[in-house]
């Protein structure tokens, strides 16, 4: 930004000040080591809510603006938020107001954290006791400055309980290179970023996010991220004001000379906030269709998922993640057009091959191969070849699709885009991720970290190269340590040139622990490429086609869950499973608990649209329809996020109570679990972690409870485990896996736990991890009453 951009920026932003208008600041749960204040002492403070309850702590920086943090309200509709203001408790509601618009940086991701700050308008002014503006803060934030720290957060990291009352606490600002250096490993801290706490005492924790760091009484710093809560030697990381002043442009006020300075600004630097997001290659140019007439778009029930190539007239190379788990009568190719919103030449998918060999979370062999309903030929078409160049460093390729041109947006570009990236060096990749993700030998990467790069939705196009297909676009990885809230306080930690998953549900998942939820529901984007290198594929993607040409069956079409190790069972044998499906497909398991209650795992529900799943009873195979309910309402913790996983639980009311034969409620468990009691696990789950097919029965297996301090010690780097987690399984034996998720462990005809999650399935060393129900028992019962 030059000087004369910046002063504008600044003068706007000077003007809007002066007319109180500033960004909203979020706070959720307890302050670390705080003690509890009242809202008479903090008139600006505000509550976020949701359906599910309160998520985030907010500012009051105008009489009609909020200032929170940007990771807070990303993703969720405005229309469901409610701000609170003038109470001291969550238990009051105080004054509450809609939110009429959200301002967000385009420029913030939940990658980088980089501008993580928001400003909402509320619907209408507010005004009555206890409520008062706040001014925005424009002191230096110097190493040793003390301020002070406001918000419903967790009292500690293991903490999962919202304070109703407020908290404060007072933290110093602490030594930035000292914290940049103690962070180097997880994520680059920017010049918006400032460290503030005292290592191992005061902190703030889960639940505060958005939340305001205050010095004379002005708002100084928003809650962001943080290792944990309170850790030795680490502090949280705030979104500095002052420096976020100086490149974000506020959002409108009802005074004529900050509207017109807003104008201005917005006319200048409109770039500086997202209202669409745009998918297209990172920093690529426009291209047209007959400079790749091998292109294809590929689109799902109408929509575009991904990208693919022509190499030969009935077949198209694409990425195994585009396509495992979808329905192949719903996926058409589209080739011969540019352009999304033109339909092209069209085909339907005959036949789809994946490599058996491929799981979601190795990501080896990320590659597919599609055979057309019939030939393409005419304009803007023609196949390319596969490449047998030799991948080194440096060399040069030329990436094409229709993906994001920044990971923060959300909008997929309606032309084709390119630019020519070069392969990255293996070695210094594979030290890079070596904490995130296993590279193989089928993989490469390739890029310009920071500048050049493909994103998500580009995800199945191809690497050229001397007019031959080198590589496939893959996948990417990302690590997220957010608050117990759906939107808390967010740690994204990533290694340089990082690689990101993301999925298609909207969830970002560590890399080393999957949901045992059915492989259909995840599919990877691509961002950092690690690209599948076609030298490597040549041999097996001739062997694709040999395979697929000669109607042989290597490869598996669509994926299956089964318990692991397990045995057949019939639905007498236990009338309360349920399976879940969404749009017809099967995706996680659960519990009937009453004649219109359904027990599961938060993490199958959360993110999906409630219309579309149906709940079946009363029948043992996934290919019988049984009783089938719509669901009327879901219930979700609002503690729980897909990173620390804390209360994995979710009740879903079914729109009419089901009765008839094989189906029959269960009650909850009230049993202590201790090691080595041996609880029943059903499932309709995969047989192994590299197994793709759901079973289309039920199956069982009794499992033994395992010792949570060993249990920990071995998840230690992988997940941290919380009062409401337990241990069940025999390693490398004995477990649940994909597609068992939400499903119950039953004690006494009582279920006692809920499939969550695990590193792989049956893997020596590591026990599934559930949900202990006699934890969350207090929320379920809410959620029963409802």
């Amino acid at each position: 930004m030059s000087n004369t951009q910046l002063k504008t920026v600044l003068s706007g932003f000077i003007l809007l000040w002066l007319c109180h208008v500033a960004f909203t600041v979020q706070v959720s749960n307890k302050v670390i080591n705080g003690r509890v204040t009242t809202i008479a002492r903090a008139q600006y403070m505000a509550q976020l809510w949701d359906a599910n309850g309160f998520f985030c702590g907010g500012s009051l920086i105008s009489t009609t603006h909020v200032l929170t943090a940007a990771h807070c309200v990303k993703g969720k509709q405005r229309s469901a938020i409610r701000v609170h203001l003038g109470t001291s408790t969550l238990s009051q509601n105080g004054t509450v107001r809609s939110v009429a618009r959200a301002f967000i940086p385009k420029i913030f991701n939940t990658r980088t954290s980089r501008m993580d700050v928001a400003v909402l308008k509320l619907s209408q002014a507010v005004s009555g006791t206890n409520i008062q503006t706040i001014g925005l803060c424009n002191s230096r934030m110097r190493t040793g400055l003390r301020l002070q720290l406001y918000g419903w957060g967790t009292l500690s990291e293991n903490s999962d309980q919202s304070s109703n009352n407020l908290r404060t606490v007072t933290v110093p600002v602490f030594n930035r290179a000292i914290c940049k250096r103690r962070y180097r490993n997880s994520i680059k801290l920017t010049r918006t970023m400032f460290c503030a706490g005292i290592p191992g005492g005061a902190d703030s924790c889960f639940g505060d996010s958005g939340g305001p760091a205050v010095f004379n009484n002005r708002v100084c710093g928003i809650v962001s991220f943080g290792a944990g809560c309170g850790r030795p030697g680490i502090t949280s990381v705030y979104t500095s004001v002052p420096m976020s002043s100086q490149i974000v442009a506020m959002s409108e006020t009802r005074f004529k000379t900050v509207l017109l300075a807003l104008f201005f600004i917005w006319l200048s630097h409109r770039r500086a906030f997202a209202a669409t997001a745009t998918d297209k290659v990172v920093n690529g140019v426009r291209t047209t269709i007959s400079r790749a007439p091998f292109m294809v778009q590929l689109k799902y029930s109408g929509s575009f998922f991904c990208g693919g190539t022509l190499i030969s007239s009935t077949h198209v190379l694409t990425a195994a993640h585009c396509i495992k788990g979808r329905v192949r009568s719903r996926i058409r190719a589209h080739v011969g057009t540019g352009t999304l919103s033109r339909a092209g030449t069209v085909r339907r998918i005959s036949r789809a091959f994946i490599p058996s060999i491929y799981n979601s979370n190795t990501k080896r062999k990320d590659v597919a191969v599609l055979k057309l309903a019939s030939a393409v030929n005419g304009t803007n078409i023609a196949s390319v070849g596969l490449c047998n160049t030799r991948i080194r460093p440096g060399l040069r390729m030329r990436l094409y699709g229709w993906g994001t041109t920044s990971e923060s947006s959300s909008q997929s570009s309606n032309v084709l885009r390119t630019e020519v990236i070069p392969v990255f060096r293996k070695a210094v990749c594979k030290r890079r991720y070596r904490n995130i993700q296993t590279l193989t030998r089928s993989m490469f990467c390739a890029g310009v970290p920071g500048r050049k790069d493909s994103c998500y939705g580009d995800s199945g196009g191809p690497l050229i190269h001397n007019n031959t297909v080198c590589g496939i676009v893959s996948f990417v990885v990302i690590v997220f340590k957010i608050s117990p809230s759906p939107e808390g306080k967010t740690q994204c930690t990533q290694a340089p040139t990082c690689v990101t998953v993301h999925y298609s549900n909207g969830y970002c998942g560590p890399p080393f622990t999957q949901f045992k939820e059915g492989l259909h529901t995840h599919f990877s984007q691509s961002s950092q490429i690690v690209a599948m290198s076609a030298t490597h594929f040549k041999t097996v993607l001739f062997a694709l086609i040999f395979i697929w040409l000669s109607h042989r069956t290597g490869l598996a079409a669509e994926a299956t869950d089964k318990v692991v190790n397990g045995v057949r069972t019939t639905i007498s044998r236990a009338p309360f499973m349920v399976q879940l499906k969404y749009s017809g497909s099967f995706f996680c398991g659960g519990t009937l608990i009453s004649s219109t209650h359904v027990l599961t795992a938060a993490h199958c529900i959360k993110g999906r649209v409630r219309s579309r799943i149906r709940a079946h009873v009363g029948t043992g195979t996934l290919s019988r329809a049984g009783t089938v309910r719509r669901i009327s309402r879901a219930f979700i913790p609002s503690i729980y996020n897909e990173n620390t996983k804390r209360k994995d639980v979710a009740v879903l009311k079914l729109a009419r109570a089901v009765n008839g034969t094989n189906i029959a409620s269960i009650g909850l468990c009230d049993t202590r679990l201790t090691p080595g009691l041996r609880l029943r696990l059903y499932g309709w789950g995969t047989r192994s972690e590299s197994s793709s097919q759901s079973s289309n029965v039920l199956r069982t297996e009794v499992i033994p409870v395992f010792r949570k301090a060993v249990c920990k010690r071995r998840y230690q780097n992988i997940q941290t485990l919380t009062r409401s987690m337990f241990c069940a399984g025999v390693p490398g034996r004995k477990d649940s896996c994909y597609g068992d998720s939400g499903g119950p462990l039953i004690h006494n005809n009582t279920v006692c736990g809920i499939v969550s999650f695990g590193n792989g399935c049956a893997r020596p060393y590591y026990p599934g991890v559930y949900t202990s129900v006699p934890m969350v028992r207090r929320f379920i019962n809410r959620a029963l009453a409802q």
